[in-house]
């Protein structure tokens, strides 16, 4: 009962961010902008694979008869979702910062 009640709490304020960022008017993205959302994301989807696949490998190895518990699998997916994001960010910001160095 705990957790659904922190959870409830939780989910509040990010629904007063969707209600907020509703009222504002949003970025308008140009071509480079799609274009560079794009790549980045599919740097990071390739980021999280490899990380899926190396840490269920090195998981496999280093336990007892190559197996592993449920609660680990999910908890490298929410990693995996985490090493999405951030790929994805990395390779935005360094996609935006050689966009604006034109030789």
């Amino acid at each position: 009962m705990r957790t659904r009640l922190i959870g409830l709490i939780c989910t509040i304020p990010l629904i007063l961010i969707v209600i907020i960022s509703m009222r504002f008017r949003k970025k308008i993205y140009d071509e480079r902008d799609t274009i560079i959302d794009r790549k980045a994301n599919g740097f990071g989807l390739v980021g999280a694979f490899i990380f899926m696949g190396g840490a269920g490998w090195f998981l496999s190895v280093i336990t007892r008869m190559g197996s592993i518990k449920a609660s680990v699998i999910t908890l490298l997916v929410y990693i995996a979702c985490f090493v999405w994001i951030l790929v994805s960010s990395v390779a935005a910001l360094i996609q935006y910062g050689r966009g604006g160095k034109e030789k």
